[in-house]
């Protein structure tokens, strides 16, 4: 919750008396304003001035005798980690945090110049890897964000020089992203955090499938781990902003097996995965449904609507497109009918882009060839507020029946 927000809507709230003008003034005590831009200072002027530091080195290294060399990178380790454990403990958090990320820089400068000190050769991404698992360490030493985000870049840059140069996939980087940053992200959940993580954990899979080979099918339960881990948070408002991604991909798939152009490749595909795939989509469905239950929200078990082997069906592929385009029509339905029964705006708003979706890719599929354009529009439309219509007549019910 931001200040801003608190100092628009608190007002009205006190008016009408949801909360008291006291309880109002410790909402936003709770907020200050202001402080977020002056903690960034010191956490960018530690790390400007130990980045000028160590670039200056750098330029200088091979003037510098080599015993003195090592002490430098010693030095610059301890005193940046040592000041940052120091001011964390002063309670000056931004400074602190900003002298442990440079830390953290100096370490994996560290490996670099050390490598090329004694001429190390590199036949994989082991250094990088081991630079990221501190960095794994530091977070949860640290419990900072900046930290966290500067551990996920080092991890994949790791994983992005593992498969680049030597065409080996580092279960290791992944390991360390989705057990040691993943377990992170879950005690402390956060959108930004979970955004980043979601995205670097679809680029982790997708360098996982093209260097291993694997179908691309693959990418579907790979990128529901990450689903099914969001239904378990605590907090549920955190839980759909990550969940868009994967959810993304789905709809992207089932659009895909939507035409008849695309369909064969689709089901060569699910004849490549095998049964494997099938019991992994099976096993995520089960600790979903078990996630959602616990929250109260079986009705985001439509989500999985999205993964129904439909292209899979022995019949024709005329038929399997227009099965799936009822799947995508039903899926539609589903989250329009839930957010007008929540009162949950984003969620009809999402529901009705899904409607248009599924709408257009029935009129590339079945109509374009033989009905008017603005003929499908004037129908399309009509359906639409047809259906906004009932569903707000069913939501205005539902509230009746609420008791006061």
């Amino acid at each position: 919750m931001s200040r801003k927000f608190l100092e628009t809507e608190s007002p009205a709230w006190v008016a009408e008396g949801l909360i008291t003008p006291e309880q109002q003034q410790r909402l936003l005590a709770r907020y200050p304003g202001g402080e977020t831009a002056v903690a960034l200072l010191p956490l960018l002027g530690g790390l400007l001035l130990g980045l000028g530091v160590l670039s200056y080195v750098a330029a200088n290294w091979q003037g510098i005798p080599e015993a003195f060399r090592l002490l430098l990178l010693l030095l610059a380790l301890g005193g940046a980690y040592g000041g940052g454990l120091y001011f964390l403990q002063k309670g000056q958090q931004a400074l602190g945090v900003g002298l442990l990320g440079l830390g953290l820089l100096a370490f994996g400068g560290g490996i670099v110049l050390t490598g090329q000190m004694y001429h190390l050769v590199s036949y994989d991404a082991r250094a990088l890897v081991l630079w990221g698992a501190a960095g794994v360490a530091l977070t949860w030493l640290a419990q900072s964000r900046f930290i966290f985000l500067l551990t996920l870049l080092i991890l994949c840059g790791a994983q992005g020089y593992s498969t680049d140069q030597f065409e080996v996939y580092s279960y290791a980087a992944m390991a360390l992203l989705g057990l040691g940053l993943g377990a992170y992200w879950l005690r402390q959940p956060s959108r930004l955090l979970g955004w980043a993580l979601a995205l670097a954990w679809l680029a982790q899979m997708g360098l996982l499938v093209n260097t291993e080979h694997y179908p691309t099918l693959w990418l579907v339960p790979l990128m529901g781990v990450f689903y099914v881990a969001a239904d378990w948070l605590p907090r549920r408002q955190l839980a759909y902003p990550v969940q868009l991604l994967p959810l993304v991909a789905a709809l992207g798939l089932s659009l895909l097996a939507t035409s008849t152009y695309t369909l064969p490749w689709l089901r060569r595909e699910l004849v490549a995965v095998g049964s494997p795939y099938w019991l992994a989509l099976l096993g995520l469905f089960l600790a979903s449904a078990a996630g959602k239950r616990r929250q109260g929200e079986l009705s985001g078990l439509a989500d999985w609507l999205l993964v129904l082997p439909v292209a899979a069906l022995p019949v024709g592929p005329g038929v399997a497109a227009f099965g799936q385009l009822l799947v995508l029509y039903a899926y539609a339905g589903l989250v329009l009918w839930a957010g007008y029964r929540e009162q949950w705006r984003t969620k009809v708003n999402a529901g009705t882009l899904l409607f248009i979706v599924a709408t257009t890719a029935a009129y590339f599929r079945l109509t374009w060839a033989f009905l008017d354009k603005s003929l499908f529009f004037l129908l399309g439309g009509a359906l639409l507020l047809s259906l906004s219509w009932w569903l707000r007549r069913q939501g205005e019910r539902a509230l009746r029946k609420k008791p006061a």
